[in-house]
C-alpha cells in the first residue's frame, strides 16, 4: 500500500507519517519513516567544517562551470579554500591538473566532496569510479 490514495499528512515526532484520504477522516494509516537507508551516494553534498581538509576532492563551481578540483589549503576563518583544479569541466572521467597556478575560492562555491578519493593513474591523472562518475553526472543535471 502506498500513499497516493491519501491527501492529509501529519509528521510525528517518532518519525512516522499519518495519513488521512481526508483532512476530517477519522480513519488514519500510519507510515514509518526509514532511516539510515543503504542507499549512499560517492558525493556529500551537505558539508561542514570537517570536510575541508587538505588533499580532499570537491566538486566546485566557477564562472557556471563545474570542476573536479583538490583542496591544497583552506582557511576556514575567511571561508576561503585554496585549491587546484582538474581539467577539462564536469562531467568527465578522466582528468589531468591544471597548468594553471591554484586558486582560492570562497566555501560557498563548493557543491559537494566525494567520500572517496579518486584513483590516481599517474602524478598529473586522475579517474573516477564508475559510481562517482555517474553521481557526478546527476549532480551536474541538477543545475
Amino acid at each position: 500500500m502506498g500513499i497516493r490514495s491519501f491527501h492529509e499528512f501529519d509528521a510525528t515526532i517518532s518519525g512516522k507519517i499519518e495519513c488521512r484520504s481526508v483532512s476530517n477522516s477519522t480513519n488514519s494509516t500510519t507510515f514509518r519513516c526509514k532511516y539510515g537507508s543503504s542507499v549512499s551516494s560517492p558525493i556529500k553534498r551537505v558539508l561542514d567544517f570537517q570536510d575541508f581538509n587538505k588533499g580532499a576532492f570537491l566538486i566546485v563551481q566557477k564562472d557556471d562551470i563545474f570542476f573536479l578540483a583538490q583542496i591544497n589549503a583552506a582557511d576556514l576563518q575567511r571561508n576561503e579554500l585554496n585549491i587546484s583544479i582538474f581539467l577539462p569541466s564536469l562531467p568527465a572521467k578522466k582528468f589531468s591538473i591544471s597548468k594553471s597556478p591554484s586558486i582560492v575560492i570562497c566555501t560557498t562555491d563548493v557543491i559537494g566532496r566525494l567520500f572517496h578519493s579518486s584513483t590516481k593513474s599517474s602524478v598529473k591523472t586522475i579517474i573516477l569510479s564508475n559510481e562517482q562518475f555517474n553521481s557526478i553526472q546527476d549532480l551536474c543535471d541538477e543545475f
